[in-house]
């Protein structure tokens, strides 16, 4: 049972982590819509 005290602190720093990178890749891909919206104005002249 001893390797469960370092064992559940490392899986929920490793899903903590995910999360985040996780949130960072939406948030990333919003922008690059948001790009790809204002690139497609600019080429119609907009």
């Amino acid at each position: 049972m001893e390797y469960l005290q370092f064992f559940v602190p490392f899986i929920s720093f490793f899903i903590f982590i995910y999360c985040l990178g996780f949130f960072k890749g939406i948030e990333h891909a919003e922008k690059k819509e948001e790009e790809r919206e204002q690139f497609r104005q600019f080429l119609k002249g907009d």
